[in-house]
């Protein structure tokens, strides 16, 4: 009865494996005509987008803080930013009626479309250097097995034609694996400079743009139903209830924050392990009781920060 059901199970796992065999080969085909796409694709994006951005930082950021009222906007689009980065930037520059909150939210909102469009472009080549050697170990292995029967009844040419297509798929899969790594390596280096421009930029605009509407809102005449009362002749209770502009997730004092917040945590959390350790030992620190530390140390520091 046993042997019954070990040979239905083996029969039927190689029934699969045959099954498998000519599918894995034409997938392996389509993923490498697909890898050969992404490569073309590459070379375009090179010399129509990467080769011409020749923009220097700290020029482009000096001339649009002396772009002047109303100049910020034709100074990003004669720069030699990427078309998406220019239609970012511009954007921003579209709506003075925003507040300065809103446009924050907007500014980081485009800046999140442009990071997931870069994230959608690398995420193919990235499936291709996992899939790649997968299949082709599949290849590998599957005609093994009837070359090693035909080993066993002396037939070599179906054992040299086995060998043949699982050195072959081996082949095809690290090939593909190799240049779609190659591709992603090249495109995540492209593209973590081009957010790290546009961070930067947005910051700018957002600071000049801010500046120019406040600038033209103290001179709005009266009547227009905008014109704020100046600073100077509001009343101390509402400049006292005034609350505080939002930090920029982006800025510079944003990550110094950060960063210090973080050090707080670090420190908290190893004086609670050391009084962790002071009653219960070295060895009594189970995974849940680092956790759990951890999460007081976070919870320290957030009402600290309160």
């Amino acid at each position: 009865m046993l042997d019954i059901f070990t040979e239905g199970v083996t029969g039927t796992l190689r029934a699969m494996s045959a099954g498998l065999r000519y599918p894995v080969m034409i997938i392996l085909i389509l993923l490498a005509a697909f890898t050969v796409f992404l490569l073309g694709t590459l070379l375009v994006e090179f010399f129509q987008e990467h080769r011409h951005l020749k923009e220097k930082m700290p020029e482009l950021v000096d001339k649009i803080r002396a772009a002047g009222k109303g100049n910020v906007a034709q100074c990003v689009e004669e720069s030699a930013l990427l078309n998406r980065q220019k239609d970012a930037l511009i954007e921003v520059t579209k709506h003075p009626e925003l507040t300065d909150l809103m446009r924050e939210s907007l500014a980081i909102r485009l800046i999140a479309e442009e990071q997931d469009f870069y994230d959608r472009r690398t995420r193919r080549s990235d499936l291709l250097a996992k899939i790649g050697p997968m299949l082709g170990l599949m290849g590998t292995l599957i005609p093994l097995g009837p070359g090693i029967i035909a080993l066993g009844q002396g037939d070599t040419y179906t054992l040299s034609t086995s060998l043949l297509m699982a050195f072959d798929t081996t082949v095809a899969g690290l090939a593909i694996a190799a240049v779609a790594l190659c591709i992603s390596i090249i495109r995540k280096r492209w593209y973590r400079n081009y957010m790290s421009m546009l961070e930067t930029l947005m910051e700018c605009v957002l600071d000049e743009v801010k500046n120019e509407i406040d600038f033209s809102s103290a001179g709005r005449p009266a009547g227009t139903g905008f014109a704020p009362v100046p600073p100077q002749e509001q009343p101390a209770a509402v400049q006292s209830q005034r609350p505080p502009q939002p930090v920029s997730p982006y800025s510079r004092e944003h990550r110094v924050m950060e960063e210090s917040r973080k050090e707080e945590i670090v420190a908290e959390y190893k004086r609670i392990l050391n009084e962790k350790m002071e009653q219960l030992g070295s060895t009594g620190l189970t995974g849940d009781i680092q956790k759990a530390a951890f999460l007081e140390a976070q919870k320290i520091v957030a009402e600290r920060g309160q």
